[in-house]
């Protein structure tokens, strides 16, 4: 008895030595650690310096890109439209986006001629009430998304909506319906005229209500099942309403699978669909950064970077994903906001008026290798993230409207 409690005794003493030898071996991630992976550089009409080789290198060997952003950013909008014009020497013509599939059709049309992209859009976000903030499509609001909108196009991508359809959507789609006729008749306006003001009257649990609705239904009833546009559309929309109703009832888990089970398939098909033209589709998702996340995202699940990561492995591929992420904001140096605690170490490396690149990879490494401690958040963003973008001094987007 006494000699297996000895027994015991010894192997939580080694077990004990073996954690104080692990910890003991472990530094803490500092400003060093950052600043020494970190490279710089400077965007007038082009990418200048070493850092912009650096990055240049990095899209060349890639198939995927990930691009993880803050939304609504006027820096995170400038840097992708370079970051376009780069992917683009190196076969990159797909870019896959927060937006519905058919929100992403409507910007195509929009930008079919890309030297109107910026007006067009201004005059779709003015017609559907953008200047009450309730804009039909997100992430495109600005007049340097347009602009990027507009590269894109110029160059050729094509561009591939992999989201729910945003939350005030529905009227801008309503009339895309209608536009689907080649010549609606009256009774149909009638009862676009009916659905439309139905959904109007829709406040809290809107979403929920719109499936219900017995007016939205009588208008989607009015479309013939062989209209594949139309039912494109009534499909797309009652998706999107389950996903923002189970939000209203308070199933957020519901909520979150949903939409990225939907994102998933929709970038999976998307693929698969070019591939079965002929295609090898090189991909840019640009997307906020919780969803491009590599491994998985804050909220723990395995999101659209996830599956970017299973398709580049399956084919042995490269993807490189990249964060965006900011210093000075609004004309302040945010370094010391609480708001910005988690990720102050990486923002030490910020300057106002440079771009910097942190390689994030060597710091994994010596994550993996048990030589770095790191808190939960800064071991989210290695894991997930390959670089991390520092922009200077950012603001809003312009409101194109």
């Amino acid at each position: 008895m006494h000699s297996r409690n000895y027994s015991v005794l010894i192997i939580l003493l080694s077990l004990l030595i073996c954690q104080i030898h692990y910890t003991n071996g472990q530094s803490e991630l500092t400003v060093s650690h950052i600043a020494e992976n970190t490279l710089y550089f400077d965007l007038d009409s082009e990418l200048k310096g070493e850092g912009a080789e650096f990055l240049k290198k990095e899209l060349e060997g890639a198939h995927y890109i990930a691009y993880g952003e803050l939304h609504n950013s006027r820096q995170s909008a400038i840097i992708f439209k370079q970051i376009l014009k780069k992917a683009s020497r190196f076969g990159f013509d797909k870019l896959a986006v927060e937006v519905g599939p058919e929100s992403a059709k409507i910007l195509k049309r929009n930008s079919a001629q890309p030297e109107q992209a910026v007006s067009n859009l201004s005059d779709l976000y003015k017609k559907y009430n953008s200047r009450n903030y309730k804009y039909p499509i997100p992430f495109f609001k600005g007049v340097e998304d347009a602009e990027f909108l507009a590269t894109a196009r110029r160059l050729g991508f094509d561009l591939w909506g992999l989201d729910q359809e945003f939350a005030y959507a529905p009227p801008m789609l309503f009339d895309e319906l209608l536009e689907t006729l080649n010549e609606p008749d009256e009774v149909t306006e009638e009862i676009a005229g009916r659905a439309k003001k139905a959904w109007s009257k829709l406040k809290s649990s809107r979403s929920c209500q719109s499936l219900e609705s017995d007016e939205i239904s009588s208008y989607f009833g009015s479309f013939s099942a062989e209209n594949e546009a139309a039912q494109a559309i009534i499909n797309a929309l009652k998706i999107s309403w389950e996903i923002y109703c189970a939000y209203e009832k308070k199933d957020y888990k519901a909520n979150n699978t949903k939409r990225i089970n939907y994102m998933r398939g929709n970038l999976k098909q998307n693929i698969d669909d070019a591939i079965s033209k002929g295609e090898s589709p090189k991909v840019i998702v640009k997307m906020g950064s919780y969803h491009t996340s590599k491994v998985t995202s804050p909220l723990g699940y395995q999101d659209v970077g996830h599956l970017v990561d299973e398709l580049a492995n399956e084919m042995n591929q490269k993807a490189i994903y990249i964060r965006y992420m900011r210093r000075y904001w609004l004309g302040k140096d945010k370094i010391d906001s609480k708001d910005y605690e988690s990720s102050r170490t990486f923002m030490t490396v910020g300057k106002r008026e440079k771009w910097a690149v942190i390689d994030m990879r060597p710091l994994r490494k010596l994550i993996e290798g048990g030589q770095l401690k790191v808190s939960e958040y800064e071991k989210r963003e290695i894991m997930n993230h390959d670089l991390m973008l520092m922009a200077p001094e950012d603001k809003w987007v312009k409101n194109n409207y």
